[in-house]
């Protein structure tokens, strides 16, 4: 086996050592998810997990890989008798404990390339992960390529050090067409970079990744007839944004809920296909492809788009302004409060209209004479903010005026004032707010200064000037 590249990893964590653990939580990532890393593929679909035999050497009179042939009772049966039938095992594996674990996976490449399977062979004891490409014939047999095969290593050296390795049985022999089987510089350093990242700082993550909901492969599938399907919606993009990510992000989602709502309607003996509303609906084009895939729905969005008029009568879509939306009940006001508006809100429910477009009498009521009462409170908000932003204009000019008034004292101490004069006044008012007035942030004003605003704005200052025996002072 010869080196294509390698890496040193330090275990620094305090406490519990990360490795070998991490390394074993990284090969996991790369084996079910290994799109993170190559970004050709959509991912991978694990078949078939099991405990299988070690390969050993073979005996006199024994078959290739000791113990003589074995009826296979499934593909990852089939897939390890032909390791076992090759010279590969005892070199790959070396001696160890009876077993070792095997597993068959499916490699997802975006795009047309046909998926690739692999036998993946995880040895604990030698501290590696043999990756063995399988090329298939028409009865059903697989044959290892072992131009591709690759090995990842672990090794110890000492304490807290261990190195990463790929190795690679014949490199100048390996053919790479840079989707399934990437370069062997890539391996050894773009995967063997992430590898050694992943093992000191992957953690388990809690929650479940929503394509496990779904077949990976019907998925993958499902995305490329549809992203085939409406291409021709990025040439003729009519919006600023970027079509290719647009077009692209919405096709991946139609793939998505086209697959759940048909293992949905499987799961309930349904018939009809799922009706939907996507709200905030924006190009309209998720609503434009759920639709044209027979599922009956409607978008709604505040301000209509050019691209609403290249879809078609089919494609409802509307927009909505919320100004002139009564999501009142024509006899009540809106409440004030709360509590009241938790008990106003489950007494009227605003009904939301058909796909069709058409209202049902009493479900809302055009208001347009009259603004409703949530846009009346919206305007008042608007309207304190206004004067919130005032009240800290003049604050802030205050705050600077108080700061010049301050520094007049420093040459006339008052009266009663702490020794040092105005100068010991200035200082003391800094440190007591944290630093100049005018620097003050404009949220922290009215805490910081609150001990000068007890009162209306002149008394506050004659208050102030009077503590220090300056009641004649002007204010600011």
């Amino acid at each position: 086996m010869e080196c294509v590249g390698s890496a040193a990893v330090l275990d620094l964590a305090e406490g519990a050592a990360r490795l070998p653990g991490g390394f074993w939580a990284a090969v996991g990532v790369w084996l079910e998810k290994p799109q993170v890393a190559n970004k050709r593929l959509s991912g991978a679909h694990l078949e078939e997990s099991r405990a299988m035999p070690r390969p050993r050497s073979s005996p006199a009179g024994a078959g290739p890989g000791g113990g003589g042939p074995r009826a296979a009772s499934s593909e990852l049966d089939v897939a390890w008798q032909a390791l076992r039938c090759s010279s590969l095992g005892p070199l790959l594996l070396g001696p160890g404990p009876a077993h070792v674990d095997a597993l068959l996976r499916t490699l997802l490449p975006k795009g047309r390339p046909a998926p690739a399977r692999e036998l993946v062979v995880r040895d604990v004891f030698n501290g590696t992960v043999t990756f063995l490409p399988l090329e298939q014939n028409h009865e059903g047999k697989f044959k290892i390529k072992e131009c591709n095969i690759y090995q990842i290593k672990l090794l110890h050296r000492k304490v807290n050090e261990w190195s990463l390795s790929v190795l690679s049985p014949s490199p100048e022999n390996y053919v790479s067409d840079g989707i399934v089987y990437p370069k062997t510089t890539w391996l050894g350093n773009e995967l063997l970079a992430k590898l050694a990242k992943w093992s000191l700082e992957t953690k388990k993550c809690e929650f479940k990744n929503t394509l496990s909901l779904i077949s990976l492969a019907r998925y993958n599938n499902s995305y490329q007839n549809l992203k085939e399907k409406y291409k021709e919606i990025v040439k003729v993009w009519p919006e600023v944004t970027d079509p290719q990510k647009f077009v692209y992000e919405d096709v991946a989602i139609a793939a998505y809920l086209l697959i759940l709502w048909e293992d949905e309607r499987a799961a309930k003996g349904m018939s009809s296909k799922q009706s939907f509303v996507d709200l905030g609906c924006g190009n309209g084009l998720l609503v434009h492809i759920l639709s044209s895939e027979g599922h009956p729905g409607k978008g709604v969005d505040v301000r209509r788009r050019k691209i609403w008029d290249m879809y078609g009568p089919q494609t409802h879509l509307e927009s909505v302004d919320p100004d002139r939306r009564n999501w009142v009940h024509s006899t009540g006001t809106y409440p004030r409060t709360v509590e009241s508006r938790v008990e106003w809100h489950q007494s009227h429910v605003w009904s939301a209209p058909p796909v069709s477009g058409v209202v049902e009498e009493g479900t809302a009521s055009d208001t347009s004479g009259e603004a409703d009462p949530w846009t009346q409170e919206r305007r008042e908000y608007k309207a304190r903010f206004r004067e919130m932003q005032q009240e800290m204009e003049w604050l802030q000019t205050w705050a600077q005026n108080a700061e010049v008034q301050l520094t007049a004292l420093t040459n006339a101490p008052a009266r009663n004032a702490p020794e040092g004069g105005g100068a010991a006044i200035l200082a003391f008012i800094q440190g007591l707010i944290g630093g100049p007035l005018s620097e003050v942030p404009n949220p922290m004003m009215e805490q910081r200064l609150s001990m000068l605003l007890t009162v209306e704005k002149e008394e506050a200052w004659n208050t102030f000037c009077s503590s220090f025996g300056r009641a004649d002072s002007t204010t600011p």
